[in-house]
């Protein structure tokens, strides 16, 4: 069960320190989404889970109308600075068709934000919004493979509690296929990350940093090696495993 306002609270806290990640604002991986995305001039587009803006900064420019909806309040004032105000919607994503009449857009896309919503239920109401052949675009931190979802999931929480479900690909695209969508493809975009930039973008305290600093220092070997973690003296690095799935949207079924 996801709790939106937990949700909310958790990023009201972080907007100050959000881009002090290296992944929200790195513009390779930033252009590196466009290229995937096969981005061309779109009509109506709609970012979920936009946050301080940081990817619209790049995706308003191949699109005549862009949407961003957060629960987070605090981060869409951040994202002002690249969206205009009235195009900035506090909403629950997985209550889109609620927001939104059907066939609304024609590109919808997400980065970070699958790993706090109920999956399939967010997958059927991007399906309502947008146009037939429509174009969803997922960027989300995965699982390398389906037996360790939900071991990995369990992991992560003992280091951040709050994630919902931590999918591998697999997944992904079986749902995605449920929902009625067609992959046009996929892949993995490994990023490198500091554990100490990652912490420095949390509201957590000093025993809060220690703690998962800990844990992941003394992770098992699975996770050790799916995420090639290397200790060093200040510092843990370690990979990120993103998935990224682009998929069009088929007629509804009957």
């Amino acid at each position: 069960m996801v709790n939106t306002n937990i949700v909310s609270k958790e990023f009201g806290k972080r907007s100050n320190s959000y881009e002090n990640a290296k992944w929200v604002i790195d513009k390779s991986f930033i252009n590196h989404i466009a290229n995937f995305a096969d981005i061309k001039e779109y009509e109506n587009t709609l970012e979920i889970g936009i946050g301080s803006g940081a990817l619209a900064e790049k995706m308003k420019l191949y699109t005549k109308n862009l949407i961003g909806v957060d629960v987070s309040k605090s981060m869409l004032e951040k994202a002002q600075r690249y969206i205009p105000p009235h195009q900035l919607l506090c909403y629950d994503a997985t209550l889109l068709s609620s927001l939104f009449l059907n066939e609304t857009f024609d590109f919808v896309y997400l980065r970070s934000v699958l790993h706090h919503l109920d999956i399939y239920k967010l997958f059927k109401e991007v399906h309502k919004i947008l146009i037939i052949n429509g174009i969803f675009l997922i960027v989300e931190t995965v699982a390398l493979n389906e037996k360790d979802e939900k071991f990995q999931l369990e992991f992560i929480n003992s280091l951040h509690e709050g994630h919902t479900e931590f999918p591998a690909m697999k997944s992904l695209c079986s749902i995605l296929k449920k929902v009625n969508f067609s992959i046009k493809k996929q892949e993995i975009w490994k990023e490198r990350s500091s554990l100490q930039n990652i912490l420095s973008s949390t509201a957590k305290t000093t025993q809060e940093k220690e703690k998962i600093f800990s844990l992941l220092k003394n992770a098992p070997n699975k996770i050790k090696i799916d995420w090639e973690i290397q200790i060093e003296e200040n510092d843990i690095n370690f990979t990120r495993n993103w998935g990224l799935i682009l998929a069009h949207k088929m007629g509804n079924k009957n």
